[in-house]
């Protein structure tokens, strides 16, 4: 599993929301994501052949998280 796709990935979905929030740091999000990296909680999603996103479960004391990025592929098919 390719955590540095992985991480570039991530930091490209949370930048709007957080840069929005005055809370993005190009450094901050990427140590963020390898800190928090469990590769046996995380799938990649494959589209066509292609790694397009992946999906997480984050285990927490009291919760359990799913949390979701995708690579912005849109289907432009009617």
């Amino acid at each position: 599993m390719d955590i540095e796709w992985l991480v570039e990935l991530r930091a490209e979905v949370l930048r709007a929301d957080l840069a929005r929030l005055g809370a993005f740091g190009e450094h901050r999000v990427r140590e963020r994501m390898r800190a928090a990296f469990r590769p046996q909680n995380t799938q990649v999603i494959v589209v066509d052949g292609a790694d397009a996103g992946s999906i997480s479960l984050r285990e927490e004391q009291d919760a359990r998280w799913i949390e979701g990025s995708d690579a912005g592929r849109g289907d432009s098919s009617s």
